[in-house]
C-alpha cells in the first residue's frame, strides 16, 4: 500500500472516531423547527394580522431556542451577527408561510364539495 494512501485511510478513520453525538445537534434541532413550522394551520383565522405577528413571533422563538440556547458548546454561533440573521431567516420563513397563504391544506372532498354547489347553483 502506498504511503500516501495509508495516510488517507488512516486520516479518514481518525476522522470517524472524533465525531460525536453533538456535532448532529445543530441538524436535529433544524429538522425539529421545520416540524414546528410544518403544523398544519387549519382552523385558524389567517386573516388576522395580529395572529400572524404572535404566530411569527412563536416560530422565530422556537427557533433561537433550538439553534442557540440548547446548543451550549458551539462556538460558531457566538457572532451577534449571525444570531440576528439567523433570527431574521426565520422570520422571513414564517412570514411567508402565514402571510402568502401556503398553509392551505385543501383536501379533495372539499374541492369535490366545491364543484358539486357550483354545479348545482348554475342550475
Amino acid at each position: 500500500m502506498p504511503d500516501w494512501l495509508s495516510f488517507l485511510l488512516n486520516d479518514l478513520h481518525q476522522s470517524f472516531q472524533a465525531i460525536q453525538i453533538k456535532d448532529f445537534a445543530i441538524y436535529g434541532y433544524l429538522f425539529l423547527w421545520i416540524i414546528i413550522l410544518a403544523f398544519p394551520l387549519r382552523g385558524v383565522d389567517t386573516h388576522d394580522h395580529i395572529a400572524g405577528l404572535v404566530y411569527v413571533i412563536y416560530i422565530c422563538g422556537g427557533g433561537v431556542v433550538l439553534f442557540f440556547a440548547l446548543p451550549e458548546t458551539f462556538t460558531e454561533f457566538s457572532d451577534f451577527s449571525i444570531h440576528l440573521a439567523a433570527f431574521l431567516g426565520m422570520a422571513i420563513v414564517a412570514a411567508y408561510r402565514w402571510f402568502h397563504k401556503n398553509n392551505q391544506i385543501v383536501l379533495s372532498s372539499e374541492l369535490l364539495n366545491q364543484e358539486e354547489n357550483s354545479d348545482e347553483s348554475t342550475q
